[in-house]
């Protein structure tokens, strides 16, 4: 008999985008002819179009929510579901919600890289003019009209507007030199995939802005393959195209906040897709950008096991913290003991800390002490203004002083489980009497604060500034 754990199975990315810890097969157990899987795919994610010539498999849904593809059908599967995938079908699930969805995965025979066939998006067009025996251009269509999208205008622009962001920290630690690599053969580089992102995205800027400007507007339809040795994508700069992208959306965001609830059913005619709505729009352009992340991720992966580091080598930045509790008495069991414990760092600086008396009554609570959910929303704070300080002093304006009252709301997820969902900051800024910038300006500035604050991009938590 073989037992394995699960915390102790290595994670490693699948070809179609997925983290998998393999629990049971051939290569750790007695066990031939299928493997077990645990798959993570996270918020927002997309896993890539493949089929498996030899395997069958089974999906259960064990944590979270999505929608499962099919060659011809579209469903929408939550925990508990089990999937069944025979062998030879092209498929690919979306997280379209806001956790991590969780599921089983059993192949028979064991999941194999060699035996997983990615299809792009170009592969499925060609098999459905070709007049495949089973057509993949309705069940595109569906999936294109199933995926649910944010359910409230403004999660739905917060979410255009992000991408920008999670594209930066998908390629963040590459070189110059791995940027250009294509580690996988006949495939983009991920300098190529930004660049590609980067220049379609002003093709979904002119649509959203037509269809909001315009009654109907054509909307055109661009074939990408040229463009990559066209316009030297290889030689562009990855700063600048991740710059152009951040401007875009950001602008876009802004108009997009302006406009009133109709706006959103106002429609363009797209070329080959037919009659689109502005909310139609927006929704591929986040669509897009999480179809691509997967493949960086597979290059990056790729690239950074590739590397040799030196054995000697330690993280760039490592921050340690002391956390020490002892037992006052002998109620442990009963769940009658203190919570209150001590937090100390390396500058010397150590404090009491306990659960809030919301979560832990007193007195196995004590209020005076800093709780972790209090301390969590003035990391936040504290980052984002240390971060708009500086911002400020780059652009030359002088800050007298900077006050936060931030407030973290507890609410349940799906599972009923609690956390922080939102953290307000509500700062309040005296300036220098010299050069004092208008609003708009202080809005970027908190803007971008947020956009590089590390703790901010640690957390999802949404933070926002009232």
């Amino acid at each position: 008999m073989d037992v394995v754990s699960l915390v102790n199975c290595e994670a490693f990315t699948t070809k179609d985008g997925s983290i998998i810890r393999e629990l049971l097969s051939h290569r750790n157990s007695s066990i031939r002819n299928q493997s077990l899987a645990e798959a993570t795919i996270g918020p927002g994610i997309k896993t890539e179009a493949h089929f498996h010539k030899a395997s069958e498999e089974i999906y259960y849904i064990i944590a979270g929510s999505g929608v499962m593809c099919f060659e011809d059908e579209v469903r929408r599967v939550g925990e508990g579901d089990a999937i069944s995938i025979p062998p030879g079908m092209v498929h690919w699930i979306h997280n379209d919600g806001t956790i991590e969805l969780k599921l089983l995965c059993c192949c028979a025979p064991a999941y194999e890289h060699d035996d997983t066939f990615m299809v792009d998006d170009s592969e499925i067009f060609s098999i459905a003019k070709a007049g495949a025996a089973s057509s993949l251009s309705e069940p595109i269509n569906a999936y294109a009209k199933h995926v649910s999208t944010p359910q409230s205008v403004g999660d739905l622009i917060d979410a255009y507007e992000r991408c920008a962001m999670e594209l930066s920290q998908a390629v963040e630690g590459l070189t110059v030199d791995e940027l250009k690599a294509r580690p996988i053969p006949g495939k983009w580089s991920t300098l190529e995939v930004v660049c590609h992102l980067a220049d379609t995205d002003i093709y979904f800027t002119d649509r959203i802005e037509r269809t909001l400007a315009l009654d109907n507007p054509l909307l055109m339809g661009v074939d990408e393959r040229p463009y990559p040795d066209k316009l030297q994508f290889q030689e562009q700069s990855i700063e600048e195209e991740l710059e152009l992208m951040t401007i875009l959306r950001r602008r876009t965001a802004r108009i997009l906040r302006r406009q009133p609830d109709e706006a959103w059913e106002r429609t363009g005619v797209h070329s080959s897709s037919g009659v689109v709505t502005l909310r139609d729009l927006v929704a591929k352009a986040i669509g897009h950008v999480h179809h691509h992340l997967p493949f960086i991720a597979e290059k990056k992966a790729a690239i950074l096991a590739s590397r040799v580091e030196p054995k000697s080598s330690k993280p760039q930045h490592e921050y340690r913290a002391t956390i020490e509790w002892k037992n006052p008495g002998p109620d442990f069991v009963a769940g009658k003991y203190s919570r209150e414990h001590r937090w100390s760092f390396d500058g010397g600086i150590s404090f009491a800390a306990s659960p809030s008396p919301h979560v832990v009554p007193s007195p196995w609570s004590v209020e005076a002490a800093v709780d972790p959910e209090e301390a969590l929303v003035a990391a936040a704070s504290s980052c984002h203004m240390l971060t708009f300080l500086w911002l400020a002093s780059k652009k030359g304006f002088v800050v007298d002083s900077y006050m936060d009252n931030a407030a973290g709301i507890m609410t349940k997820n799906q599972q009923r489980v609690a956390w922080v969902s939102q953290i307000t900051l509500q700062p309040k800024i005296n300036w220098s009497s010299a050069n004092q910038p208008d609003q708009a300006t202080i809005d970027e500035l908190h803007h971008l604060a947020h956009s590089q604050c590390f703790i901010a991009q640690s957390i999802k938590s949404r933070i926002v500034i009232a």
